[in-house]
């Protein structure tokens, strides 16, 4: 069961990241920690929700096998909302028992799929920043550039490195990332209340988001 208060809290941690408009806290006095301290924040629960996500489509599909079974394109539905979320090999190995999906209304069968399934662990993107890039998945590779690109970081980068980073530049730029993360967000209907609903497509991009702001915010630490 997926549970709403994890996702209204990510929800609302990201919404705070992307207020581009609102001024920082009364008393803060490093931007950047904030920032990064934001994107901390939601991290965790955004993994655990991730998790229950997948757990909660698996399950959905094995218990509907069960009572009256499942087609075939439903089963291609389930490898789809699988994929992501799973890491490449694991993914391999939950669909090697979606291949015969009639053949699930086999107790003996069910069982084993069930074991696979309930072993598999949601994929950790943001981990992949922490790798060499000859060993990071294609996959966080592929979102993160296409995120670098669309967030424009190397326009950033170059207007940081133009002038020595003083505090208002740093906000301006701040503000730029901020922004350019809100329109993102909203062009590919990211949640942004409590009513949406966050699926296999929009979560990896996110996690991306969080890679690509933080790996940014980083190199505007003063101190």
């Amino acid at each position: 069961m997926v549970d709403l208060s994890r996702q209204t809290f990510v929800v609302a941690r990201f919404a705070d990241y992307c207020a581009f408009s609102r001024p920082y806290p009364r008393g803060e006095s490093d931007p950047v920690r904030y920032l990064l301290n934001k994107l901390s924040e939601l991290e965790d629960p955004m993994y655990l929700l991730k998790q229950e996500l997948y757990d909660s489509a698996w399950k959905r599909f094995i218990k509907q096998a069960a009572v009256e079974g499942v087609t075939a394109e439903e089963a291609t539905d389930l490898r789809s909302k699988l994929e992501g979320f799973l890491a490449p090999g694991d993914f391999f190995d939950a669909s090697f028992h979606l291949m015969d999906p009639a053949g699930l209304k086999d107790p003996a069968r069910r069982k084993l799929a069930e074991a696979c399934l309930s072993g598999l662990k949601a994929e950790r993107l943001t981990e992949e920043e922490e790798r060499p890039p000859e060993k990071q998945s294609k996959l966080y590779r592929k979102l993160t550039e296409d995120m670098t690109k669309r967030l424009h970081i190397d326009l950033l980068d170059t207007v940081r490195r133009r002038k020595p980073l003083t505090l208002r530049r740093m906000l301006i730029i701040l503000r730029r990332l901020r922004f350019e993360t809100a329109e993102y967000a909203a062009v590919f209907h990211c949640p942004t209340s409590p009513d949406d609903t966050f699926n296999p497509f929009i979560l990896p991009r996110i996690e991306a988001l969080v890679a690509v702001n933080r790996r940014f915010l980083k190199t505007l630490r003063t101190r």
